[in-house]
Formats: structure tokens, sequence, C-alpha cells
């Protein structure tokens, strides 16, 4: 059986809840602050400031190292996603490097220990050298 088709007009149009907008997550309408449409333009004809719009900011610099953090609030969301991932690179390549010099700085001290060991060997064996030079012209000489 086929479904019947209806075509929807401004005549025979009736509101249903699935045509209504579902609100997904926190609103951040405020309560008894909200106006309908009318209202926003009866404020706006008359020239009363209905204090509802926020402020933004919009940089023309691409560069965010200068940026104002305290505007962060009132930034577009697409320079924010921007800035979060300049963020994010920045952080990257920061402990990348901080990883890199530390291991630059483990790698000298162990060097700098190895150094120490083997002039510690040469030593004792300058000293053992030495000490059986010795013992040798010490020695009474058989002929």
């Amino acid at each position: 059986m086929s479904k019947k088709r209806t075509i929807i007009s401004p005549y025979n149009f009736k509101l249903k809840k699935e045509h209504k907008e579902k609100t997904i997550g926190e609103t951040m309408t405020v309560q008894g602050e909200s106006y309908t449409i009318l209202e926003l333009l009866q404020k706006h004809t008359q020239g009363i400031d209905t204090n509802i719009e926020r402020q933004t900011h919009y940089d023309d610099d691409a560069d965010f190292d200068s940026m104002d953090k305290s505007k962060l609030q009132s930034m577009d969301l697409v320079d924010i996603d921007e800035l979060k991932e300049n963020v994010k690179i920045t952080v990257n390549s920061k402990t990348k490097k901080l990883k890199k010099m530390e291991q630059e700085k483990l790698d000298k001290q162990l060097e700098e220990k190895l150094k120490q060991q083997l002039l510690a060997e040469k030593k004792q064996q300058q000293t053992t050298t030495t000490t059986k030079q010795t013992q040798k012209t010490n020695e009474p000489q058989i002929e």
C-alpha cells in the first residue's frame, strides 16, 4: 500500500512538534530577557537600545602573537578555532624543542662522565706502569 502524498501550502499547514527547532545543550537565553521579532523591530525603529548585542572582535591580522587575550570572549568562533590550532602547534613544537634540549644536555653529561672515567683509567695505568718500572729498577740485577 503506498502512502498518500500531500502538498503543504500556507493554507493547509499545521505546525507539528517535528517542525519546531530542538535545543541541544545549554541555552544562552536569560529567562525573561528574550524579545520577539516585533518587539525588537519596534525598539529599533524608536531608537531604543536593546543592549542585546555581543561585543565582537575581528582581527585583520592572521598573527595572534600580539593579540589581546581579554577579548577572547568577544572573538569570532572561527578566529577562536584558529587560535586554538595555532596554540596547539606552538605547544607541540616547543615541547619537542624542550625534549631535544634535555636530550642534548643528558648526552653532554654522559660524554663528560665517560671522559672523566677514561682519564681516571689512564691515570691508573700510568701509576701502575711507573710502579712496575720503579720495582724493576730497584730489583738487584743478576749477572
